[in-house]
């Protein structure tokens, strides 16, 4: 109970700093939680852990969110100080100017893909979720919104090719339906309904290339997806790949070059979501990653249409791939940092393709991959805070049966090698109940790792993400409790292993 005390003690700490308040005992300060938070059996708490838990909670991380149209720089995302801002990167490695300066963070930053002398970007108000869209001109650094700044949310922001216009997502009319508005940002009056929907899960995809069409999607389930084409002149939509003969998943990709096709992730007629063709002459749907046992996660067409990036996820683990849309013959970029890749975007030469990635020991950072030169470049080094990233193990694959025969897995972090005997254990699961957990930056969890020596353990249980459709249903309905039995399998799996403790879980 001691253990378990002085565990409970220090994961209460940071509501303790937030709420509590200092006491002189024996001439050491302590913490006393506020009256706003109950505690039972929980001795006294040390304020030399504020410093302590203060080392883990301060690490930054970069992601990547567009190119310049014209020059070889780019925005990102990262903090200095308490939230998500805007920042220009002119080169590798180069200083991060930071653009905006917001208590609340900003997000989806979008380079106009003319002449770059313009972004969009959203932010909400206190957390509220309700995102605007404001235009941040380069010149003078002057921010509009170019919304309603009212209870609505809105995003999804796609260019047309010519770069003269816009569509988002906006749930404006009524609070509700989210349907798909037009815009110059040059010019905020224009903004006029194109596509009115029901439901709230509707978005832009892509422009088709004489901006004529529109690709938008509808998420209906983590089951179900739809696409359908909507005409710019006409409003008109019309679905794609009406045909579907079976509850399957459609993510739109982008338009071909020709626009006689679309380039989509499916889960039609297989386990996995494939990287797949549509042609919209003949209505023809071919696969083209038939060989990849794992989901395509994600995927973004060169500028000049000549290549496709693809992510896939294997076992939570990103791999990236290039593929020619001459011959649809696709190769894996050798090299890329072992982690979880979030973003991919191609510059305006359709040789550089920006990545976002996170793992283990780094907390995210942009990196660019040179499809002429083969060459990975990094781009910025984000700070781990007061963590020390050589102390940082790299997690372990872990996998076991359960009750009735299947292979459970989930990713193990060991406590530092500095504890000796067998370590307690958090099995922490993942929220949903669809989701996954991947093998990146656990930020201050590392505090239980390398501070108290307890290990932890993040189980995909039946009913996650990434293990195929088959996997992702057997939770459903009356089968709910049985991913509570998978996790009974892991405490079973825990008992057996030399090093960690099945008394302290």
């Amino acid at each position: 109970m001691r253990n378990i005390n002085r565990i409970l003690a220090r994961v209460i700490i940071l509501l303790a700093v937030s709420a509590g308040s200092l006491i002189k005992s024996n001439a050491q300060d302590f913490l006393t939680p506020g009256d706003n938070l109950v505690t039972e059996n929980i001795p006294s708490l040390p304020a030399s852990y504020v410093t302590e838990v203060k080392n883990y909670t301060e690490a930054r991380y970069a992601t990547h969110t567009s190119w310049h149209p014209l020059r070889k720089e780019m925005l990102i995302t990262t903090r200095f100080a308490n939230s998500l801002q805007i920042h220009y990167v002119k080169i590798p490695g180069g200083s991060r100017q930071q653009l905006t300066f917001f208590e609340e963070p900003v997000s989806e930053a979008s380079f106009n893909p003319v002449n770059g002398d313009y972004f969009l970007f959203l932010k909400d108000v206190g957390g509220d979720e309700f995102d605007q869209i404001y235009r941040f001109d380069m010149a003078d650094k002057k921010i509009s919104m170019l919304t309603d700044g009212k209870r609505s949310q809105n995003g999804g922001i796609i260019w047309s090719e010519k770069g003269d216009r816009m569509v988002y997502a906006s749930t404006k009319r009524n609070g509700q339906d989210r349907d798909i508005y037009l815009m110059d940002p040059m010019d905020p009056a224009s903004d006029k309904l194109l596509s009115e929907n029901t439901g709230g899960g509707w978005y832009a995809v892509d422009w088709s290339p004489d901006d004529s069409k529109i690709m938008t999607e509808e998420f209906i389930s983590v089951n179900e997806t739809r696409l359908y084409q909507v005409d710019v002149r006409t409003s008109s939509k019309t679905r794609l790949i009406p045909e579907q003969d079976e509850r399957s998943t459609f993510h739109g990709v982008s338009y071909s070059k020709d626009g006689n096709g679309i380039y989509l992730i499916t889960n039609r007629e297989n386990e996995f979501n494939r990287l797949a063709y549509y042609d919209l002459i003949t209505k023809k749907l071919k696969y083209i990653t038939s060989s990849i046992n794992w989901d395509v996660e994600a995927a973004d067409v060169s500028k000049d249409g000549n290549s496709v990036a693809f992510v896939t996820n294997e076992n939570g683990m990103s791999k990236l791939y290039i593929l020619s849309t001459a011959s649809n013959k696709f190769e894996e970029v050798p090299g890329i940092p072992t982690g979880v890749i979030e973003t991919i975007d191609w510059a305006g030469d359709s040789k550089s393709l920006g990545i976002s990635i996170t793992s283990y020991n780094s907390s995210g950072d942009v990196y660019e991959y040179n499809t002429t030169t083969n060459q990975i470049t990094r781009w910025t080094e984000s700070e781990l805070g007061g963590m020390d990233a050589s102390s940082l193990q790299e997690p372990r694959l872990i996998t076991w049966k359960t009750f009735d025969g299947k292979t459970i897995s989930g990713y193990l972090y060991k406590a530092s090698t500095k504890f000796t005997g067998k370590r307690p254990v958090i099995i922490n699961i993942h929220g949903g109940p669809e989701g996954q957990f991947t093998p990146a930056f656990i930020g201050r969890s590392n505090f239980y790792l390398n501070e108290l020596g307890v290990s932890m353990i993040f189980p995909n249980v039946r009913g996650s993400t990434g293990y195929g459709k088959t996997f992702l249903d057997l939770d459903n309905g009356m089968n709910r409790e049985n991913s509570v039995k998978d996790i009974g399998a892991l405490l079973d799996w825990i008992a057996a292993q030399p090093n960690l403790d099945k008394d302290r879980i």
